[in-house]
């Protein structure tokens, strides 16, 4: 006989949350507008406590990039040279994918919410994140500031972590 496959669920059904074994929730909250429409920007987790997850696009770095180059070039320091390395275009260069990639990153994860101790949020991000002109995975920083693990990438092969460490 053959084996008859249930129909592949239709393409609005996306994943809304997951309840573990334990009956623990983790609830997903998605963007309904903006350039990271549809992306999960928050998490609810089984204790109550709500997380924000900042992302930014391709565009977004690319600008903010500039900005900081324009600023740090007009410094009362004086200009600093600035290699071709450091050029960040507005989209990640082809190649730098194995299927589509819309460039999103996760910038920071921020706790915003905590029932435990609702009047003692933190004022900085739970964890940070930075990323290369390709959109690769550069740095991660923990709450302190700290930068606790580091990658590198091969020049010549976009997307090949060539080096990991922890900081």
């Amino acid at each position: 006989a053959d084996e008859v496959l249930p129909p592949e669920p239709p393409a609005y059904r996306v994943l809304t949350g997951v309840v573990d074994g334990f009956g623990r929730t983790l609830a997903f909250h998605r963007a309904a507008e903006g350039d990271v429409a549809g992306a999960v920007t928050g998490v609810t987790d089984g204790a109550g406590r709500c997380f924000h997850l900042a992302l930014s696009t391709q565009a977004q770095r690319a600008e903010a990039f500039r900005k900081q180059r324009a600023s740090s070039l007009s410094s009362p320091a004086g200009p600093r040279s600035v290699s071709s390395s450091q050029v960040f275009p507005d989209t990640l260069p082809a190649g730098t994918e194995y299927g589509a990639d819309n460039g999103i990153r996760l910038e920071a994860v921020w706790l915003t919410h905590d029932p435990a101790y609702p009047d003692e949020q933190p004022t900085a991000p739970l964890a940070r994140y930075t990323y290369t002109a390709s959109g690769e995975l550069r740095a991660v920083y923990d709450r302190s500031g700290t930068q606790v693990r580091g990658f590198t990438y091969d020049a010549e092969h976009a997307g090949r972590m060539v080096a990991h460490h922890y900081a």
